[in-house]
């Protein structure tokens, strides 16, 4: 039973973590360009580079250390999930920078 319970911990923050991460990301890149305009989302693009690196290297060890999680499973969930929420982010990104291109060209 204990297995079991670690197993669907880590299937589950492996998951949950990640998307909740990447919903503040899109929300911050909204009202960095709507505030800002799209050289600061630039510059949010980059620091978060950075900031994730150590968002994913702090909820490994967090994950495996401190809540003793399935180390395989929770990695691997952990970082397709990160993976792929950062693919889908970079495509919201480029939509929103066409979207603030049109705008700026129909001016």
């Amino acid at each position: 039973m204990q297995n079991n319970l670690k197993v669907s911990y880590s299937i589950f923050l492996g998951m949950l973590i990640p998307s909740i991460v990447s919903y503040l990301n899109i929300l911050a890149i909204d009202y960095i360009m709507k505030a800002f305009g799209s050289e600061k989302v630039n510059g949010f693009n980059m620091i978060q580079f950075i900031t994730k690196s150590i968002f994913m290297i702090s909820m490994s060890y967090i994950g495996i250390k401190v809540f003793d999680l399935e180390p395989l499973i929770y990695i691997f969930l952990l970082c397709l999930t990160w993976f792929i929420f950062h693919i889908i982010e970079a495509f919201y990104t480029q939509k929103v920078f066409n979207t603030q291109i049109n705008k700026n060209f129909k001016k």
